[in-house]
Formats: structure tokens, sequence, C-alpha cells
């Protein structure tokens, strides 16, 4: 998943959907593309800062976790 979005690993923050961790940014990007087919999905680079990703997913009922600087979430 991660390879073909083209994402690195989780590093700040992650959805947490039945009780498994999913990389907040390649999942914003993922689901932007299958919204908007024509456009396709972002790249990591465009997925904006932890804040702005954060609050989108909330914002669209998910929950969101920080990654601490030890990995821990």
């Amino acid at each position: 998943f991660l390879y073909e979005y083209d994402f690195e690993p989780a590093s700040d923050c992650v959805v947490v959907i039945d009780g498994r961790l999913y990389p907040a940014r390649a999942l914003l990007g993922a689901a932007h593309g299958h919204q908007y087919p024509d456009i396709g999905p972002l790249c990591d680079s465009d997925s904006g800062g932890l804040s702005e990703t954060a609050a989108k997913l909330r914002e669209l009922g998910f929950e969101v976790r920080e990654v601490g600087d030890d990995g821990e979430v």
C-alpha cells in the first residue's frame, strides 16, 4: 500500500480503525485518489503537515493518534 502510493511508513500520526493502525498521510492520499479519480491520489509531499492531515481526518470522523519521538502511539 505504501509503495503503491509512494509514501513512507507513518512517522508522525496514524489512524486507528478497529484497533489497527494505518499511516495517516497515506490513507488521506489514497482516499483523495478514490474521491477524485481524475486528479489521482495525493503524494506524501501534498498531504500537508501533521496538524493539517490530522484535522482533516478527524473532520471525516477518524480517530487519529500522534506517534511520539520514540515511535510509540
